[in-house]
């Protein structure tokens, strides 16, 4: 396995756009949070909730 700095590593992994100076947009991709059984998994061990649902979901 070959040794990276968390610089060379950020140089090939992210990207930032900014189209103005008042405008900047970060897309973030996780690939477990893409199927239901992520969702759930989610909610349940991360959120400490006993059941998954939409309610969740909503902003507080």
């Amino acid at each position: 396995m070959i040794a990276q700095s968390m610089a060379e590593f950020v140089n090939r992994h992210v990207k930032l756009s900014v189209e103005g100076i008042d405008r900047m947009y970060l897309d973030v991709y996780v690939p477990g949070l893409q199927y239901e059984q992520g969702i759930v998994r989610f909610f349940c061990h991360h959120r400490g909730q006993p059941i998954p649902s939409a309610a969740l979901m909503s902003p507080k």
